[in-house]
Protein backbone atom coordinates (compact mmCIF):
# COMPACT_ATOMS: atom_id res chain seq x y z
CA UNK A 1 0.00 0.00 0.00
CA UNK A 2 1.27 3.19 -0.72
CA UNK A 3 2.07 6.14 1.51
CA UNK A 4 -1.02 8.38 -0.28
CA UNK A 5 -3.41 5.50 -0.04
CA UNK A 6 -2.54 4.69 3.61
CA UNK A 7 -3.18 8.41 4.37
CA UNK A 8 -5.93 8.54 2.51
CA UNK A 9 -8.03 5.79 3.71
CA UNK A 10 -7.61 6.42 7.40
CA UNK A 11 -8.55 10.26 6.91
CA UNK A 12 -11.02 10.16 4.55
CA UNK A 13 -9.32 11.79 1.61
CA UNK A 14 -11.79 12.42 -1.28
CA UNK A 15 -9.93 11.49 -4.10
CA UNK A 16 -9.97 7.79 -5.18
CA UNK A 17 -6.69 5.45 -4.44
CA UNK A 18 -6.63 2.09 -6.46
CA UNK A 19 -3.64 1.00 -5.32
CA UNK A 20 -4.77 -0.58 -1.85
CA UNK A 21 -6.58 -3.91 -1.61
CA UNK A 22 -6.78 -6.91 0.63
CA UNK A 23 -3.65 -8.18 1.76
CA UNK A 24 -2.00 -4.79 1.00
CA UNK A 25 -3.75 -2.82 3.31
CA UNK A 26 -4.49 -4.86 6.64
CA UNK A 27 -0.52 -4.66 6.56
CA UNK A 28 -0.22 -1.63 7.34
CA UNK A 29 1.80 -0.05 10.16
CA UNK A 30 0.09 1.41 12.81
CA UNK A 31 2.22 3.45 13.98
CA UNK A 32 3.80 4.37 10.34
CA UNK A 33 -0.53 5.27 9.83
CA UNK A 34 -0.73 7.70 12.87
CA UNK A 35 2.41 9.38 11.43
CA UNK A 36 1.54 9.74 8.08
CA UNK A 37 -1.72 11.59 9.71
CA UNK A 38 -0.33 13.81 11.87
CA UNK A 39 1.98 14.43 8.45
CA UNK A 40 -0.65 15.78 6.44
CA UNK A 41 -2.88 17.23 9.43
CA UNK A 42 0.74 19.41 9.85
CA UNK A 43 0.65 20.24 6.34
CA UNK A 44 -2.52 21.19 6.01
CA UNK A 45 -1.95 23.25 9.09
CA UNK A 46 0.98 24.90 7.94
CA UNK A 47 -0.75 25.84 4.18
CA UNK A 48 -3.82 27.73 5.76
CA UNK A 49 -1.55 28.94 8.60
CA UNK A 50 -2.21 32.50 7.66
CA UNK A 51 -5.68 31.98 6.71
CA UNK A 52 -7.11 30.82 10.48
CA UNK A 53 -7.65 33.46 13.39
CA UNK A 54 -5.65 32.55 16.27
CA UNK A 55 -6.95 33.03 19.79
CA UNK A 56 -5.45 36.38 21.11
CA UNK A 57 -4.37 34.89 24.39
CA UNK A 58 -1.68 32.95 22.39
CA UNK A 59 -0.50 36.00 19.99
CA UNK A 60 -0.90 37.25 16.64
CA UNK A 61 -0.61 33.92 13.91
CA UNK A 62 3.11 35.87 12.82
CA UNK A 63 4.53 35.68 16.20
CA UNK A 64 2.93 33.34 18.43
CA UNK A 65 3.42 33.14 22.03
CA UNK A 66 5.72 30.03 22.98
CA UNK A 67 5.73 27.82 26.04
CA UNK A 68 3.21 25.70 28.01
CA UNK A 69 0.67 27.53 29.85
CA UNK A 70 -1.62 26.67 32.52
CA UNK A 71 0.91 24.83 34.90
CA UNK A 72 0.89 25.71 38.48
CA UNK A 73 4.09 26.43 40.19
CA UNK A 74 6.48 29.38 40.27
CA UNK A 75 9.22 31.17 38.96
CA UNK A 76 12.43 32.70 40.26
CA UNK A 77 12.53 35.95 38.12
CA UNK A 78 15.59 38.08 37.54
CA UNK A 79 14.67 41.69 38.44
CA UNK A 80 17.54 44.53 38.69
CA UNK A 81 19.97 41.88 39.73
CA UNK A 82 17.67 40.59 42.49
CA UNK A 83 15.74 37.27 42.32
CA UNK A 84 11.93 37.50 43.13
CA UNK A 85 9.59 34.12 42.86
CA UNK A 86 6.11 35.65 42.39
CA UNK A 87 5.78 34.92 39.35
CA UNK A 88 3.41 32.21 38.13
CA UNK A 89 5.11 29.19 36.39
CA UNK A 90 2.93 29.70 33.28
CA UNK A 91 4.39 32.87 33.17
CA UNK A 92 3.95 34.93 29.41
CA UNK A 93 3.25 31.58 27.93
CA UNK A 94 0.32 33.45 27.07
CA UNK A 95 -1.54 37.34 25.96
CA UNK A 96 -1.47 38.92 29.81
CA UNK A 97 -0.36 41.99 31.80
CA UNK A 98 1.95 39.93 33.70
CA UNK A 99 3.84 42.19 35.68
CA UNK A 100 0.29 43.92 37.18
CA UNK A 101 0.81 43.80 40.77
CA UNK A 102 3.68 41.71 40.20
CA UNK A 103 7.28 43.93 39.10
CA UNK A 104 8.61 44.96 42.22
CA UNK A 105 8.33 48.88 42.69
CA UNK A 106 7.31 49.93 39.30
CA UNK A 107 4.16 47.71 39.46
CA UNK A 108 2.98 47.18 43.16
CA UNK A 109 2.75 50.35 44.52
CA UNK A 110 0.05 53.30 44.49
CA UNK A 111 1.18 54.85 41.30
CA UNK A 112 1.75 51.28 38.67
CA UNK A 113 4.14 52.62 35.56
CA UNK A 114 1.74 52.60 32.50
CA UNK A 115 3.54 49.26 30.98
CA UNK A 116 2.36 47.19 34.09
CA UNK A 117 -0.97 46.79 32.50
CA UNK A 118 -0.10 45.97 29.02
CA UNK A 119 -0.03 42.41 27.88
CA UNK A 120 2.99 40.81 26.64
CA UNK A 121 3.99 36.90 26.12
CA UNK A 122 7.43 35.26 25.15
CA UNK A 123 8.37 34.68 21.84
CA UNK A 124 10.71 32.87 19.56
CA UNK A 125 12.60 35.50 17.84
CA UNK A 126 13.21 33.05 14.98
CA UNK A 127 9.77 32.54 14.59
CA UNK A 128 8.01 35.95 14.60
CA UNK A 129 7.93 38.23 11.85
CA UNK A 130 8.43 41.45 12.85
CA UNK A 131 7.72 43.27 9.54
CA UNK A 132 3.90 41.34 9.71
CA UNK A 133 3.74 42.42 13.51
CA UNK A 134 5.21 46.12 13.13
CA UNK A 135 7.40 45.51 15.64
CA UNK A 136 10.86 43.31 16.59
CA UNK A 137 10.57 41.53 19.90
CA UNK A 138 13.29 41.92 22.33
CA UNK A 139 15.46 39.90 24.58
CA UNK A 140 14.01 38.83 28.06
CA UNK A 141 16.18 39.93 31.28
CA UNK A 142 13.98 38.43 33.71
CA UNK A 143 15.54 34.94 32.75
CA UNK A 144 19.13 35.96 31.41
CA UNK A 145 19.65 31.71 30.26
CA UNK A 146 15.70 31.00 29.37
CA UNK A 147 15.93 28.96 26.21
CA UNK A 148 13.01 27.92 23.72
CA UNK A 149 13.80 25.61 20.57
CA UNK A 150 17.91 26.61 21.58
CA UNK A 151 16.83 29.83 20.83
CA UNK A 152 17.50 32.66 23.30
CA UNK A 153 14.03 33.80 24.98
CA UNK A 154 12.23 36.79 23.47
CA UNK A 155 9.32 39.02 24.23
CA UNK A 156 6.77 40.53 22.37
CA UNK A 157 3.87 43.72 23.79
CA UNK A 158 2.76 43.79 20.22
CA UNK A 159 1.87 40.74 18.90
CA UNK A 160 -0.53 40.79 22.08
CA UNK A 161 -1.78 44.18 21.01
CA UNK A 162 -0.14 45.78 23.90
CA UNK A 163 1.74 48.74 23.96
CA UNK A 164 5.17 48.62 25.28
CA UNK A 165 6.56 51.48 26.84
CA UNK A 166 8.80 49.23 29.22
CA UNK A 167 11.69 48.32 26.67
CA UNK A 168 14.72 50.97 26.06
CA UNK A 169 14.97 51.78 22.82
CA UNK A 170 18.89 51.74 22.76
CA UNK A 171 18.36 48.14 24.35
CA UNK A 172 15.97 47.09 21.66
CA UNK A 173 17.96 48.12 18.70
CA UNK A 174 21.00 45.84 19.91
CA UNK A 175 18.67 42.42 20.39
CA UNK A 176 17.16 43.24 17.28
CA UNK A 177 20.45 43.19 15.45
CA UNK A 178 21.47 39.69 17.37
CA UNK A 179 18.27 37.91 15.98
CA UNK A 180 19.94 36.98 12.75
CA UNK A 181 22.83 35.51 14.22
CA UNK A 182 20.72 33.51 16.86
CA UNK A 183 19.22 31.80 14.19
CA UNK A 184 21.42 31.23 12.14
CA UNK A 185 23.28 29.02 14.80
CA UNK A 186 23.24 25.66 14.78
CA UNK A 187 20.58 23.61 17.56
CA UNK A 188 21.92 21.09 19.64
CA UNK A 189 19.41 18.63 19.20
CA UNK A 190 20.71 16.74 22.35
CA UNK A 191 19.65 19.13 24.40
CA UNK A 192 16.24 20.63 22.53
CA UNK A 193 15.35 17.46 20.69
CA UNK A 194 14.77 16.35 17.08
CA UNK A 195 14.00 19.09 15.08
CA UNK A 196 11.17 17.34 13.63
CA UNK A 197 9.50 16.76 17.40
CA UNK A 198 11.33 19.95 19.13
CA UNK A 199 11.26 20.39 22.94
CA UNK A 200 8.35 23.20 23.67
CA UNK A 201 9.25 24.10 27.17
CA UNK A 202 10.78 27.29 28.36
CA UNK A 203 14.18 26.15 29.65
CA UNK A 204 16.99 28.08 31.98
CA UNK A 205 14.03 29.47 34.41
CA UNK A 206 14.56 27.89 38.44
CA UNK A 207 11.72 27.95 39.86
CA UNK A 208 9.18 25.43 40.86
CA UNK A 209 6.42 23.48 38.74
CA UNK A 210 3.72 21.22 40.34
CA UNK A 211 2.86 17.76 39.05
CA UNK A 212 -0.01 15.73 40.06
CA UNK A 213 0.77 12.00 39.83
CA UNK A 214 -2.06 9.28 40.32
CA UNK A 215 -4.07 11.96 42.75
CA UNK A 216 -1.32 13.08 44.25
CA UNK A 217 0.79 16.53 43.91
CA UNK A 218 4.30 16.80 44.18
CA UNK A 219 6.59 20.00 43.80
CA UNK A 220 9.25 19.48 40.93
CA UNK A 221 11.90 21.86 39.53
CA UNK A 222 11.03 25.08 37.58
CA UNK A 223 12.35 23.23 34.28
CA UNK A 224 11.13 19.99 34.25
CA UNK A 225 10.66 18.70 31.23
CA UNK A 226 11.57 21.74 28.95
CA UNK A 227 14.30 20.10 27.30
CA UNK A 228 15.95 16.66 26.87
CA UNK A 229 17.05 15.39 30.12
CA UNK A 230 16.60 12.60 32.44
CA UNK A 231 14.04 14.46 34.53
CA UNK A 232 12.58 11.72 37.06
CA UNK A 233 15.84 11.03 38.52
CA UNK A 234 15.95 10.94 41.99
CA UNK A 235 12.32 12.29 42.44
CA UNK A 236 9.58 11.01 44.38
CA UNK A 237 7.41 8.94 43.96
CA UNK A 238 8.99 6.18 42.06
CA UNK A 239 12.53 7.66 41.34
CA UNK A 240 14.18 8.40 44.91
CA UNK A 241 14.02 4.70 45.62
CA UNK A 242 17.52 2.55 46.01
CA UNK A 243 17.14 0.40 42.59
CA UNK A 244 14.58 3.07 41.07
CA UNK A 245 13.07 1.74 37.33
CA UNK A 246 15.14 1.68 34.37
CA UNK A 247 12.88 4.85 33.20
CA UNK A 248 14.23 7.33 35.81
CA UNK A 249 17.14 8.29 33.73
CA UNK A 250 16.21 8.03 30.45
CA UNK A 251 15.99 11.34 28.34
CA UNK A 252 12.90 13.07 27.50
CA UNK A 253 10.30 16.44 26.95
CA UNK A 254 7.54 18.01 26.41
CA UNK A 255 6.62 18.30 23.08
CA UNK A 256 3.23 19.66 21.36
CA UNK A 257 1.65 16.66 19.13
CA UNK A 258 0.70 18.72 16.48
CA UNK A 259 4.58 19.65 15.29
CA UNK A 260 6.05 16.04 15.96
CA UNK A 261 7.02 14.91 12.83
CA UNK A 262 8.86 10.91 14.15
CA UNK A 263 8.57 7.65 15.73
CA UNK A 264 7.53 6.57 17.95
CA UNK A 265 4.55 9.15 18.17
CA UNK A 266 4.43 11.36 21.57
CA UNK A 267 2.26 10.68 24.32
CA UNK A 268 -0.06 12.47 26.60
CA UNK A 269 0.67 14.12 30.02
CA UNK A 270 -1.09 13.31 32.51
CA UNK A 271 1.71 14.90 35.39
CA UNK A 272 0.31 18.48 34.22
CA UNK A 273 -3.09 17.71 32.88
CA UNK A 274 -4.35 21.27 32.59
CA UNK A 275 -1.17 22.02 30.57
CA UNK A 276 -1.72 23.81 27.06
CA UNK A 277 0.33 24.40 24.29
CA UNK A 278 -0.55 26.56 21.11
CA UNK A 279 -4.41 26.41 22.97
CA UNK A 280 -4.46 22.19 23.26
CA UNK A 281 -2.46 19.64 25.27
CA UNK A 282 0.80 18.67 25.65
CA UNK A 283 2.46 15.31 24.82
CA UNK A 284 5.99 14.52 25.76
CA UNK A 285 8.15 12.40 23.80
CA UNK A 286 11.50 9.63 24.54
CA UNK A 287 12.30 9.44 21.21
CA UNK A 288 13.11 13.16 20.09
CA UNK A 289 15.71 12.59 22.70
CA UNK A 290 16.96 9.60 21.64
CA UNK A 291 15.87 7.51 24.35
CA UNK A 292 13.62 4.29 24.87
CA UNK A 293 9.82 5.30 26.83
CA UNK A 294 10.13 1.79 28.88
CA UNK A 295 7.71 4.13 31.21
CA UNK A 296 4.92 4.30 29.18
CA UNK A 297 1.78 1.34 29.04
CA UNK A 298 1.07 -0.22 25.54
CA UNK A 299 -2.35 0.30 26.34
CA UNK A 300 -1.85 4.40 27.05
CA UNK A 301 0.22 4.92 24.00
CA UNK A 302 -2.31 3.49 21.88
CA UNK A 303 -4.86 5.81 22.94
CA UNK A 304 -3.06 8.76 23.44
CA UNK A 305 -1.37 8.49 19.87
CA UNK A 306 -4.89 7.59 18.03
CA UNK A 307 -5.80 10.89 19.42
CA UNK A 308 -3.19 12.98 18.21
CA UNK A 309 -5.30 13.91 14.81
CA UNK A 310 -8.47 14.81 16.40
CA UNK A 311 -6.58 16.98 18.89
CA UNK A 312 -4.27 18.88 15.86
CA UNK A 313 -7.60 19.20 13.65
CA UNK A 314 -9.37 20.94 16.42
CA UNK A 315 -10.10 25.27 16.54
CA UNK A 316 -8.89 24.87 19.79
Amino acid sequence: MSKVAAACLLISCVFAVDDCSGRDCDEVDDNEVLLLQARVNHRTSEEHKQQLKQSPDLGKSACPCVGIGNVPGNLNVTVGGEIFDQYPREMAASCKAWDEGLYPGSCTGETPASWCSSKWCYVDPCECDADAIGDSPKKSTYFPNGMYKGHELYYSYVTCDGTDTYSDAEVAQKDKDKIASICEAPVDEEIYGNSSCPCIGVSGRAGKTQVNISGTPYTYPGDYGTYCSGHDSGLAPDCDSEAPPSWCVSKWCYVDPCDCNILPLPKYTSYIAGGLVKGHEVYYSYATCSSTDTYTAADKITADQAAIPGICNSTA
